[in-house]
């Protein structure tokens, strides 16, 4: 069950991928906590059952109260509350990424990367990819990492609003779907071997991005 919410996760909203994993901890809590109401021991492996099933159950409270604000932070439920602050957890400071969402806008992008000599970075997302969402606030956010986006001239091709503009610039660059990043040269070459496909964590994203610069 766990493993369908995960694949679920990549094309349903935030919301109900939070809310699916509540339902989830709370049940699969609730299961480990009974056992030690319907045996007949109190042993230590009884009490350390229930013990993983209260703080599952707790877990999964904590996700259902963040899932009616739309939050998705599974190492901070609480954050989307108040109760806890997230460091890193904007892209302020960082130039925005130039959204497209046809070959044409993506050709001038390049011819201003061109122009002004700087390495493109190009990330496939959409508005329904958990995983991009999490990218976002779990990578991109972080110091480390924004220090090194400013050298490069960001671009977000949003396959929210998947149409026949979208596949043509998945075809392009041989993209199965988001989440995925792809380097380009000023002259609008791929950079071979540092393609990312899926999610990547700061360190991994950091190597790849040392890596373009050196191209």
């Amino acid at each position: 069950i766990g493993l369908a919410i995960w694949m679920l996760s990549r094309v349903i909203s935030i919301r109900l991928t939070t809310a699916a994993w509540s339902v989830w901890f709370v049940v699969t809590g609730g299961y480990l906590a009974s056992v030690l109401i319907t045996s007949e021991h109190r042993r230590l492996p009884q009490l350390a059952a229930a013990g993983l099933g209260v703080l599952a159950i707790g877990y999964g409270g904590a996700l259902a109260l963040a899932s009616g604000l739309a939050s998705y932070a599974p190492l901070q439920p609480l954050a989307a509350l108040g109760l806890v602050t997230s460091p890193d957890s904007s892209l302020d400071g960082l130039d925005e990424f130039q959204v497209v969402t046809t070959e044409a806008h993506l050709d001038q992008a390049i011819e201003r990367a061109r122009a002004e000599g700087r390495t493109v970075m190009v990330d496939f997302a959409a508005d329904w990819c958990t995983e991009c969402k999490l990218m976002e606030h779990n990578v991109f956010a972080r110091d480390a990492v924004r220090k090194e986006l400013r050298k490069f001239l960001l671009v977000k091709i949003d396959l929210t609003h998947f149409g026949e503009e979208g596949r043509m610039l998945m075809k392009r660059f041989a993209v199965i779907g988001p989440p995925a990043i792809v380097f380009l040269t000023p002259e609008g070459k791929e950079i071979q071997d540092v393609r990312v496909v899926g999610t990547v964590g700061v360190d991994g994203l950091l190597s790849k991005l040392a890596k373009a610069l050196r191209a």
